[in-house]
This record gives structure tokens, sequence and C-alpha cells, in this order.
């Protein structure tokens, strides 16, 4: 308040002024240690209120290079992708605000790394799966689809609450698009082989976003009666009527099988050690996701025992998907300890799942 209400001394700048740098030196003391209240927060204000005040910072606007502009548009973007991977893993509300429309991805890496403004081609975020796009662009999108899915979870919570039923087609929407982003990213990996390292952690996180909505309907947590799937994307050739809860389950069972099949590739591409350094932990939570999954679908369903035959096709998923996660993650531990905590989880579940077995 003292600092708020001093007057500007002559022949003294304003960054000088012993009260602003005492109360700097002070608010960065907090933050180092972790402070978070009220007064903290109302501090801050003062003083961004006195350098704003105090023409502390440029007090006029000047357009930034486009190097300056790109890099604050992709560090805005990290922020949101990291938001938006916290945020599946954790099953929080995330924190970061949704783009507009008409907001721009990321130029492509080599021209941004050359500066070549002539190269920097760049797409909205409203542009389709299908069109050529740049590693960390796929990324974002990746994350745009898991924020979808979060959404799109928050209001099947909302409509159990209220006792309505759940929108089939937004469902399908959701898988269908989970679909063309996985396909699209695979004929690029296809076509830049050196590119794998960077594109397989979009392909992850599209997955992710796919588990994060069909585990919500093959748990039974979210229902829509039977519906007609023949016109739903994602779910074609699904027999009309079929509870969502079964094709959730076909749906959920693919999609770990992807995973699975995703896990063994990574694991003898990672098979000497330079390349594991290479590997990005954001493919981590979608692997593990993958082998947890399947002890639920492996789990007995009402009217049949662990001792039938019922199951087997999902316990043979459940038995190969959790032998290509546990090898890829030790594989891993040494570069990334979560992959090491992911292990320790999967031992958790796995102990859960043979006491099921045994009661």
């Amino acid at each position: 308040m003292k600092l708020i209400t001093s007057q500007p001394r002559d022949g003294f700048d304003a960054s000088e002024n012993y009260l602003y740098t005492a109360s700097k030196r002070f608010l960065s003391l907090l933050e180092n240690s972790g402070t978070a209240s009220l007064m903290y927060l109302q501090a801050l204000i003062l003083v961004a209120l006195y350098e704003y005040g105090q023409g502390i910072y440029p007090a006029a606007w000047m357009t930034g290079t486009w190097i300056e502009m790109e890099e604050r548009r992709r560090t805005w973007w990290a922020v949101y992708i990291l938001d938006k991977l916290v945020a599946v893993g954790s099953r929080k509300r995330p924190l970061s605000t949704e783009p507009s429309a008409n907001e721009m991805l990321p130029v492509a890496d080599s021209a941004f790394e050359a500066g070549d403004i002539s190269a920097a081609v760049q797409g909205t975020v409203s542009a389709p799966f299908t069109e050529p796009q740049s590693p960390f662009s796929r990324l974002c999108q990746s994350a745009m689809l898991v924020s979808r899915a979060l959404n799109h979870a928050r209001r099947v919570e909302l409509h159990k609450l209220n006792g309505e039923l759940d929108d089939a087609v937004e469902v399908g929407n959701l898988a269908d698009s989970a679909c063309s982003l996985f396909a699209s990213i695979q004929g690029e990996l296809v076509a830049q082989p050196a590119a794998y390292f960077s594109l397989v952690p979009a392909q992850c996180i599209a997955l992710s976003a796919a588990m994060t909505t069909l585990t919500m309907y093959a748990a039974g947590d979210a229902q829509v009666g039977g519906f007609p799937t023949a016109s739903i994307p994602g779910l074609e050739g699904c027999d009309d009527g079929l509870p969502l809860r079964m094709t959730a389950l076909e749906g959920l069972g693919k999609t770990v099988a992807w995973a699975r099949d995703l896990a063994r590739d990574l694991l003898a591409m990672t098979a000497r050690d330079e390349e594991a350094v290479k590997t990005s932990p954001l493919i981590l939570g979608a692997v593990y996701s993958a082998a947890a999954e399947t002890f639920s679908l492996a789990a007995p369903t009402l009217g049949s025992s662990w001792k039938d035959d019922s199951n087997g096709g999902d316990d043979l998923l459940a038995t190969t998907t959790t032998e290509a996660v546990r090898k890829y993650l030790a594989r891993l531990s040494p570069r990334w300890r979560l992959a090491g905590e992911y292990l320790r989880a999967l031992d958790h579940l796995e102990m859960i799942a043979v006491l099921a077995r045994t009661f």
C-alpha cells in the first residue's frame, strides 16, 4: 500500500524506489516458497498497478517480429498441452482456456528454427485432421481432442445428477475424431520415419482421449439406452439397437490393442540407449492407461465367472497388453521415473484383479 501511494522522486527512476525493490524481492521469495493466498495475489496486483502507472514497462505497444510472435504462440500451446495432459491423467478440470476457431496452429519446426517466414505455412485449429501438419501441431490437435473428451465427461456427470440420458451421437463423433487423428498421424509416420519420436506423443494423447470417453460407457457410468448405431461416425457396423455399453467395450478393446501394438513398436525402437533418451514422457500416460483398462475388460460380467471361457479373448488382450506395457515402462524407467511409478501402479491393479478372481 505504501508503494502504490508513494510519489515519484525527481532524478530517480521509478524502478529505483526502495519500496518497489523491497516489494519485488519479497514477492519473489513468496513465489519460490510456494505461497498461495489472497493477500499475496492482492500484493501482486498492487505492484503491477505501480509498474503500469509509473511506466516501468514499455508504455507503447510495438509490433513484434514474426519469430517473437511465433515463440509466444508456441509457448501458449505448450502450456495448453501440458494442462490437458495433467487433467486427463488426474481426471481434474483443466485450467487453460480453449482456443478460438480461427486460432493459428504452430508453424513447422523447420521453418521456425530457420526463421524462414516464407515457409511458415499455418493452419487453424478448425483444420481437418486429414490435412498434413507438423508434429507440434499434431500435439495441439490431440490436446484439443482430450479437452473435448474431458468436457464430455463433465456433461455426463451432470446428466447423471439430473437423471438425464447422454447424447450417443457425441460419443460417436469423439470416437471418429480420435480414429481420424490416429490414422492421419500413422500415415505421416510411414511417410516420415525420421519424425517417429516427434509424432508418436500426439498419437498416444489421441488414444488417451478415446479411452477417456469409451471407459465411461464401457463401465456403465453413462447411459443412453438402446440406439441405432448405423449412422453414427466411428460406430458403424454395429447392430441397430445395440446398447452403447457393448459398443464402447468393443471400441475400448480396439483402442487398447492399438496402444499395445504401439508399446511393442516403441520397445523395439528404444532398444538402444541413445534412442530411449529421445522418448517423450507424454507417451507414458497412454500406454499405462491401456494396460490399466485391460483389467476392467477382462473382469467377469454379470452371469459369468472367472472360471468360464466367456472372457477368453479379453483375458488374452489383458495378458499381451500388460506384458508389452510392462516391458516398455521398465525400459524407460531409467530415463523417466514416472515410468517406474506406473509400473508400481500396475502391480497394485494386478493384485486387485487376482483378489477378484479368488473371491
